[in-house]
């Protein structure tokens, strides 16, 4: 689930489930992609992560916080923190190569806009 925080970030809270016999724990990241950046940028840029410990069967929501600089980028040319209007996708997996699920959300650009670096 997403939605826009009252400090102008985007929070994405998830169910995570331990489905073993042996208690774990599970390190859950949330990656952006920029679909249509001026300059290039990374495949996937880590944006939030939280590690959730789990017993067995155990489910717990885990809430990862998306601040005004995950969609923004340092532009040197110009010297400051850049948000620029476009499509971003975000991705979120136990690891860079484990992504297990993937949303192009419209609310990505209410960072941009509410809170987006100056």
């Amino acid at each position: 689930m997403l939605s826009p925080a009252a400090d102008g970030t985007l929070e994405v809270t998830l169910a995570v489930t331990n489905v073993g016999i042996v208690a774990g724990a599970e390190t859950v990241q949330a990656y952006v992609r920029d679909e249509r950046s001026r300059l290039p940028r990374p495949e996937k840029e880590l944006a939030a992560f939280e590690k959730a410990r789990l017993e067995p069967g155990e489910t717990k929501h885990v809430r990862l916080g998306l601040d005004r600089y995950a969609v923004g980028y340092y532009d040197t040319s110009l010297a400051r923190w850049v948000a620029e209007e476009g499509r971003f996708t975000m991705l979120i997996g136990a690891s860079s190569a484990d992504i297990r699920f993937v949303e192009t959300p419209s609310l990505l650009r209410c960072l941009q806009r509410c809170g987006g670096p100056d």
